[in-house]
């Protein structure tokens, strides 16, 4: 030690004077106070809010601190947040911090007591400290709802806003963290909806929205705060697309085709004609027929095609159209070609049967008949079968006696139909039901059978006598084209042209006590062979005129053309009492040729130069007595043969 002291002496002064500021500030010896440095009169600190209790807030910045250096440090206000770590300077953390909850700054004081100078000025001091709890962004966006829902109409031009009640809240301080962005997470239908300003929650249409498509669908809407980390929240949007009337209604089929009727209806192929709304709407559909032949058909709205006219026209193609009950501007069209063919038939259209009420049950009545083109077997059915008087065998047809109603009458109508498994044919059949507990008589015409030709008139045949009086007269086939009158006077109605050349009437006499009988009236129709044979004259005058035409048309031509040539004969360049003649001089160097035709004298005087020698030819000219003439003038020279001109 002396050593040292020596060897220190002998160094200049200055260093010495350094060495002795050294040792003043080094020294272990300086006293400790609460004063802070560089004169501050309060700390300031600051943290995240993600900060954890026990960690480190900060230090108390005091003059010449040293741990365990005789300064007592205590936290006399804000102890809930903070405390000194015993011994040392450090301001530790005591619960987690929440800036969102409104801890954005904290005032705490900490008490300062020095132990190793209690007697000076500055051994106790209450030192300040403000703590600022700084934003972290530990929050993601939250939506008001946990989801959304929202109906749109398809059809909806692009850019439409269709939702504007998405929102969502971050509880982060008002800055980056809590700054939020909307987005439309890429999905399968993220194409059809738009948010066109990311600040702003507005749904808007982005592509064609077509409810036969797509009738529901569900988009998930981000929200993204800016902070570093950012976060992130999503919600869903279920979207319900409402049907528009933009489409109109269609048939299942665009040609239908008709070739049979069955109970009146046509029996459409494929499948029976139906039109179906093009959108979900399910509108009613009201259908209707156009176009040629269509008059004779009706439609009703369940589009089964009903035939009004008897018979029907056996080809007929029409359109079927179809519209909405409420726009008739949505419709449709097809078409439906109807090709009815004769292939089944029977043999008569009407059977009369005239029984007695004790025929015997199982007595074949009758036979029908029915034919067909086809190949396939036909099979029989009546049409009645509330009625047990009569059952008909389905293959061979016969007609049987059956059980006798209770409650008689004196005439029944059966229905029969006959198909062959595609098409289907109609017949009737009446029956005449005599009472056997009735012994009298029933009328009885004076003639089982008339026979009269149709006259001009519109009186037939009558009047149709009885054996009895009081009857009551009715006609029981053909009644659009012919009338009996009470007296029994058949006639024809007015303006009927019945389709027959021998028409074949049934008419019905009852009597007072309901006692029928019946006979038939056979009228011949001239009016359709009279209407062939008028045909046939005028197709044969037709033909003598136009051959007369053509023959009239030949004599002119013939006419005509003598007619011309003969006055093409009696042309003249002449045509004045007072012409001389016509003088022609020829252009030939070599000789000159001059004519001269005098009329008055009647010669031709012809003048040659041949060989120097002049010669004069006389010849007749052609006497002019009126009129214009042609005039023959021949021209020659020395080399080439005379050319005669008119």
């Amino acid at each position: 030690m002396w050593e040292w002291s020596r060897r220190m002496i002998c160094r200049p002064f200055s260093s010495h004077f350094l060495l002795f500021v050294q040792l003043l500030l080094f020294s272990p010896f300086v006293s400790p106070s609460c004063l802070l440095e560089n004169g501050r009169s309060s700390v300031y600190l600051s943290v995240f809010e993600d900060l954890r209790p026990g960690e480190v807030v900060g230090k108390i910045p005091l003059e010449n601190f040293k741990p365990n250096g005789g300064i007592e440090l205590k936290v006399v206000k804000g102890f809930d947040f903070v405390d000194i770590e015993p011994g040392s300077n450090l301001m530790k953390l005591t619960n987690p911090l929440d800036r969102d909850e409104g801890n954005s700054k904290i005032e705490a004081v900490v008490e300062c007591k020095s132990t190793v100078d209690p007697v000076s000025d500055f051994n106790q001091l209450n030192i300040t400290v403000f703590i600022t709890v700084k934003d972290v962004n530990d929050n993601s966006p939250q939506f008001e709802q946990s989801e959304y829902h929202v109906n749109i109409s398809e059809e909806l031009p692009i850019g439409t806003i269709v939702f504007t009640g998405i929102s969502a809240t971050d509880k982060d301080q008002p800055g980056p963290n809590s700054f939020l962005q909307y987005s439309i997470l890429p999905s399968e239908f993220s194409n059809l909806l738009d948010i066109e300003d990311p600040f702003k929650p507005v749904i808007t249409v982005k592509n064609r929205i077509d409810y036969e498509k797509v009738k529901k669908f569900t988009v998930q809407i981000e929200a993204r705060d800016q902070g570093e980390p950012n976060r992130a929240s999503v919600v869903p949007l279920h979207v319900m697309v409402e049907d528009q009337n933009d489409l109109n209604p269609h048939f299942e089929r665009d040609y239908y085709l008709a070739k049979r009727i069955k109970d009146g209806l046509l029996v459409v192929e494929p499948f029976p004609i139906k039109a179906v709304d093009g959108d979900a709407l399910n509108a009613n559909i009201v259908y209707s027929l156009n176009g040629e032949l269509s008059s004779h058909f009706a439609i009703d709205q369940n589009g089964q095609i009903r035939v009004r006219s008897n018979p029907p026209p056996p080809f007929a193609v029409f359109f079927v159209h179809a519209h909405e009950e409420k726009n008739r501007d949505r419709n449709a069209t097809a078409i439906l070609k109807v090709q009815l063919g004769a292939n089944i038939h029977f043999e008569n259209d009407l059977y009369n049967l005239k029984l007695s009420s004790n025929t015997p049950q199982g007595t074949i009545l009758t036979r029908i008949k029915a034919y067909t083109e086809s190949n396939n077997q036909i099979k029989y059915r009546l049409q009645s079968p509330e009625v047990t008087m009569l059952r008909v065998d389905p293959h061979s047809g016969n007609v049987i006696m059956g059980k006798i109603p209770i409650q008689l009458k004196v005439f029944y109508e059966f229905n029969i139909t006959a198909t062959d498994g595609n098409e289907e044919a109609l017949a009737r059949i009446h029956v005449f039901l005599d009472a056997v507990t009735d012994c009298s008589e029933g009328p009885r015409f004076e003639r089982v059978e008339s026979t009269a030709d149709s006259p001009e008139g519109l009186a037939l045949i009558g009047p149709l006598k009885t054996n009895t009086e009081h009857v009551s007269y009715e006609l029981l086939n053909m009644k659009k084209d012919f009338h009996i009158s009470g007296d029994g006077v058949v006639s024809m109605r007015q303006g009927a042209s019945p389709q027959c050349v021998v028409c074949e009437l049934v008419v019905l006499a009852k009597d007072q006590q309901g006692r029928i009988g019946h006979t038939k009236v056979i009228l011949r129709n001239p009016g359709l062979v009279m209407s062939a044979s008028s045909a046939l004259t005028f197709l044969v005058l037709t033909i003598f005129a136009l051959i007369m035409i053509m023959m009239i048309v030949f004599v002119c031509k013939k006419v005509s053309y003598v007619w011309r040539q003969n006055k093409r004969q009696r042309m003249c360049w002449l045509n004045r009492s007072t012409d001389s003649g016509v003088i022609i001089t020829g252009t030939m160097p070599s000789s000159t040729t001059r004519y001269v035709v005098n009329p008055e004298k009647g010669i031709d005087n012809r003048i040659s130069d041949i060989g120097g020698q002049i010669t004069q030819t006389k010849s007749p000219a052609p006497v002019r007595t009126s009129g214009a003439h042609l005039v023959p003038v021949t021209v020659s020279n020395r080399d080439g043969a005379p050319t005669v001109y008119f």
